[in-house]
């Protein structure tokens, strides 16, 4: 199925850095980020639109479609490699889809069984000859590898409609069928909208059961599909529009423990992989290292125009101490855990792990020897490697810690090099780190060796609200810390509405431990973990109890006596799992750049087009430099879209005067179009993009085919309403300058058959 043609958007993707993905709780293996996106370069992209990207099995070989320009039919062509390191070779054009292209496939994960003798697939096809409607779901057979595969097969009313069935995806062990159904008429018992759907069977060659939707966990009220599972079966990815992603398609992923578990909680790749802007057709490797997907290109960032091919490898987190760097240390630690089913270690031979530490974990460990490691997710680290002083140093931000009492610096006493020793009377750290608990979620850790029932490893500080007639404690909490009967590991973070989670994990042995929380503020949970393995959760949401105070390490929130810690405190470790975070908003206190022979920075395109022509690097004649924008033919309401990432705050330039100009040719007198602002939609249900319009027609300027230079004061736009869920609502002055998601230049008043116009040089100025 060609979804680009449903959609009938041109959305362009962006390359960014990092991307992370945490495992959280006991059925999660090991941690893994994705390396930076990277473009696959101008020997299989082009100036025209790459898609559906398809690595085969031993990563040689490379599938892909490409049009020509929008309304053009897919090509498909190879391009191959002679090693999993060496450039791809020019491709080879195989003209439309037909069923002489699965002659090239023997055994393909998400298309044969593992025996190579059946094959699956989608495809539009007749009533007349023989499908039930719309794009169905087939299947070729054949003896052996050697045989040519037969006639197709329809999978038959059990699953196909007069709808469209596609997206197919057949799991490694060619027992699970993955698909998607149509948006326009929904399978009963989905979303309402495009979804994600199994088929099962207990062996290859028995009858597969009626679908089944992949429900809330996975699938949501938005657009679900492009299914791709992982060699071991145990993640998906996949593309997805829904509320709280990061504009358009974003991908997604989702994990479960094992092949007979239901699939857990979807988790969005993140504003490091995911953009405003379109990521679609996630595709995996065979293998784990890399993950493939299609998107629009930004020759600023290395595309080279229409839709472009990326990929970005899957890296799993070898630095199980979490000091920067594998080594030695990291290697001791999987070698205490050899054989057992400890996920900080289990890393191979996927990144996240196949439940046994062994050889596939040790042979990845050593191929990322001696290499330093950022971690992303990283908030504050307290080391407690210094030798003397009266500070704990935060290594990672600015949080550095104050020592109290007569705390004692254990230079090579340390689990990982030094470590700081309490007293338990009046020895503790006191940091300015500051989190909010109900803002988000996190996770907390230290190794620790000691202490005794009722002290606490890491706790946040009482706080204090001065009101006219009194001064009132809002009591913190203690994050981490031995329970006060048995010394077992408990937490009482939101301990002042709920009780504390206490578990059955001695930590006063004398040994030492890794401990951490996890809080999981999607499910208002808390999660404990001694040496690496779950210890408690909770079976009923906590939360609610809001503190900006900041953390003390070794002693309570409120300094009791009985909460110092009396014992070793090493390498403490704030993380947030939800990061890195989009960026934030600042206020814009002189104008900026929106085109300038292509878009400026942290400005991205976003345009609607679903029809006529639109070219943002058209090389008549612009004003100054290389290139203008030229667009002709287009639809009544199609626009040309530039996103800001993230949101402008022009509410200073609008009160001190600022004004939009551009340079703008047309040739057809008589003509108009609009420019606009548009606003960022917020969670609250009543909200809606709102837009700030200006018509420009021949009152601003005149179509003789002359570069014509408009200027409009930025407290000229009027608000014009939203168009929003398609549903338009008049306006309510509810247009919020302090957030403007995007500026568009839009075909409102008609279309542009036969119209022609090219702008340069647009930008905020005073």
């Amino acid at each position: 199925m060609n979804r680009s043609r449903k959609t009938k958007e041109i959305l362009i993707c962006v390359l960014m850095t990092t991307g992370v993905i945490l495992a959280v709780g006991r059925d999660a293996k090991g941690d893994f980020i994705f390396g930076p996106p990277e473009i696959l370069g101008p020997m299989i992209n082009s100036s025209q639109y790459e898609s559906f990207p398809k690595i085969s099995d031993d990563g040689l070989s490379l599938w892909f479609a490409r049009q020509a320009n929008w309304d053009e039919t897919d090509e498909w062509w190879l391009s191959t490699r002679a090693a999993q390191d060496a450039p791809w070779e020019a491709p080879v054009n195989h003209g439309e889809w037909s069923k002489a292209h699965w002659d090239f496939f023997d055994i393909e994960r998400g298309l044969t069984t593992p025996d190579g003798l059946e094959l699956y697939f989608s495809r539009e096809v007749t009533p007349e000859n023989g499908g039930l409607g719309g794009y169905d779901l087939w299947m070729l057979k054949r003896d052996s590898i050697s045989d040519d595969w037969g006639p197709r097969v329809n999978l038959g009313p059990t699953v196909n409609s007069a709808h469209d069935e596609w997206g197919i995806f057949l799991s490694p062990d060619g027992l699970e069928l993955y698909f998607c159904d149509d948006g326009d008429s929904p399978r009963p018992g989905g979303s309402g909208s495009v979804d994600l759907w199994v088929m099962r069977r207990a062996s290859i060659g028995a009858p597969w059961t009626e679908p089944e939707n992949l429900g809330p966990a996975v699938n949501s009220t938005g657009w679900d599909s492009a299914p791709c599972l992982s060699q071991d079966g145990l993640v998906l990815f996949f593309d997805s529009i829904r509320p709280g992603g990061y504009g358009s398609y974003d991908l997604y992923m989702a994990r479960r423990a094992s092949l007979s578990d239901p699939w857990g909680e979807s988790v969005n790749l993140g504003p490091v992989i995911n953009s405003p802007l379109f990521f679609g057709d996630p595709h995996l490797s065979s293998d784990g290292s890399t993950l493939f997907w299609w998107g629009a290109g930004s020759r600023r960032f290395g595309g080279h125009g229409g839709y472009d091919i990326w990929q970005a490898s899957v890296q799993p987190i070898a630095d199980f101490s979490g000091d920067g760097m594998v080594d030695a240390t990291d290697l001791s630690i999987m070698e205490a855990h050899w054989g057992e089913d400890y996920p900080l270690c289990d890393i191979g031979p996927m990144p996240w792990g196949d439940g046994v530490v062994n050889e596939a974990d040790k042979e990845l460990v050593m191929a990322y020897w001696g290499q330093a490691v950022d971690d992303p997710r990283l908030v504050s680290h307290w080391k407690l490697d210094e030798t003397e002083g009266s500070l704990a140093y935060d290594s990672r931000g600015e949080n550095h810690g104050k020592v109290h009492g007569a705390a004692i610096w254990q230079p090579s006493a340390g689990q990982f090099g030094g470590a700081l020793q309490f007293d338990g009377i009046d020895d503790y750290v006191e940091t300015g780190f500051v989190h909010d608990p109900t803002k988000g979620p996190f996770n907390v850790c230290a190794w620790i060796k000691g202490g005794a029932p009722g002290e606490a490893i890491i706790s946040q500080a009482d706080t204090y609200i001065t009101l006219p007639v009194e001064t009132i404690t809002v009591p913190g909490s203690v994050w981490l810390g031995a329970d006060p009967i048995h010394g077992r590991l408990m937490t009482g973070l939101m301990q002042q509405y709920f009780p504390p989670l206490e578990s059955e994990s001695v930590i006063t042995d004398g040994q030492w431990h890794f401990v951490s929380l996890a809080y999981d503020s999607s499910k208002f949970k808390r999660h404990l973990y001694v040496d690496g393995i779950e210890v408690a959760k909770d079976t009923d949401v906590v939360g609610g109890v809001s503190s900006d105070a900041g953390l003390y390490i070794g002693a309570g929130p409120a300094l009791k006596e009985g909460t110092f810690w009396s014992g070793l405190i090493d390498d403490v470790r704030f993380t947030d799992p939800s990061g890195p975070h989009p960026p934030e908003v600042k206020q814009d206190r002189e104008g900026f750049q929106i085109y300038w022979d292509d878009i400026a920075l942290n400005t991205f395109y976003t345009s609607s087009i679903s029809q006529g022509n639109l070219d943002y690097f058209d090389q008549t004649n612009p004003v100054e430099g290389s290139y203008c924008i030229y667009c002709t033919g287009l639809a009544r309401y199609n626009h040309i879209g530039f996103n800001f990432w993230p949101d402008r705050d022009l509410t200073l330039l609008v009160q001190e005067g600022y004004a939009l100009e551009f340079w703008v040719r047309g040739d057809s007198p008589g003509t108009s179009f609009d420019v606009r602002f548009v606003d960022s939609k917020t969670d609250d249900p009543v909200d809606h993009p709102w837009r700030m319009r200006k018509t420009i027609n021949e009152s601003l300027a005149t179509w003789d085919g002359q570069w014509q230079l408009v200027r409009i004061p930025l407290s000229d736009f009027t608000e014009h309403g939203s168009w929003d869920d398609g549903s338009w609502f008049n306006p309510q002055g509810n247009f919020d300058w302090s957030a403007v998601d995007r500026f568009e230049i839009v075909a409102e008043h008609h279309d542009f058959e036969g119209i022609q116009f090219w702008f340069d040089d647009i930008q905020i100025t005073e």
